[in-house]
């Protein structure tokens, strides 16, 4: 994660300070444990943090251009494998008739 090696760069410590304890206030499990959907929404919670928290001000010059077109990616293409399911789930209920 580009965030948090950027927020433990940004306090100058490897394992917590401001930046970091402001955008990842229940650690890493929260950001990285999601699948789908929910990954969509803790990145989205993120970069909320990115822009609402102070003490990542010098995390957000560097992560969010990328962050927001990694984030907008990986959203389509959740978007694409829901459409795509729901697709499949019609047509194999219209073969079932």
């Amino acid at each position: 994660m580009q965030v948090k090696l950027l927020a433990h760069a940004s306090d100058n410590n490897t394992t917590s300070g401001p930046a970091f304890k402001a955008l990842f206030p229940n650690g890493l499990d929260p950001e990285v444990r999601p699948l789908g959907v929910a990954q969509v929404a803790a990145a989205t919670t993120l970069r909320e943090g990115l822009d609402t928290q102070p003490a990542a001000a010098k995390v957000k010059e560097q992560a969010v251009a990328g962050f927001d077109k990694a984030l907008s990616a990986l959203s389509a293409a959740i978007d694409a494998r829901e459409a795509a399911e729901t697709a499949l789930r019609g047509d194999c209920h219209q073969a079932s008739f």
